[in-house]
C-alpha cells in the first residue's frame, strides 16, 4: 500500500499542476510595488528629498504601501 497521496494509480509521476503558484515576489501585484518603490527611491536620489503636497486617502496609502 502506498502512502503518498500523489502517487497516481497506474503508479506513474503525478502531474504538475496546471497553474503553479507564483512566489509572491514575482506576482503583478509586488512587481508593481517594486517599480515604484524604485521610481521613489530615484526620485528621492535626483532631487535630494521627496514632497507630496497635499495628498488624497488614496495617495497616502498608496506612498505607505510602496515604503513599505
Amino acid at each position: 500500500m502506498i502512502d503518498d497521496d500523489s502517487a497516481v494509480a497506474d503508479g506513474s509521476e503525478p502531474a504538475a499542476p496546471a497553474n503553479p503558484v507564483a512566489p509572491y515576489s514575482e506576482r503583478p501585484v509586488a512587481r508593481a510595488q517594486r517599480e515604484k518603490a524604485h521610481a521613489l527611491i530615484e526620485r528621492l536620489v535626483a532631487e535630494g528629498r521627496v514632497r507630496i503636497t497635499d495628498p488624497d486617502d488614496d495617495e497616502v496609502t498608496e506612498g505607505w504601501r510602496v515604503v513599505n
